[in-house]
């Protein structure tokens, strides 16, 4: 179970560098719908990247929680 923890303590600490490198070139990509045409669809572009953004900064908040779990699983006899 330890183990368990560990792994999915890592995962969710590189998980939110992976999301901000993606979201990164997303946000670049969308500035080319910033014309008059396709404004309507940037808006709910913008709309989707910033909750994805938003759920991968989340996602960093779970590793120090597991770490903590881990540490006091370790304390136990």
């Amino acid at each position: 179970m330890k183990r368990r923890f560990e792994a999915t303590a890592d995962e969710y600490e590189r998980l939110p560098g992976r999301l901000a490198g993606h979201m990164a070139v997303e946000w670049q990509r969308l500035d080319a719908l910033l014309t008059p045409e396709p404004a309507d669809a940037a808006r709910a572009r913008y709309a989707s990247l910033a909750r994805t953004a938003t759920a991968g900064n989340a996602d960093g908040v779970v590793t120090p929680l597991l770490t903590a779990a881990l540490d006091a699983m370790r304390n136990l006899d």
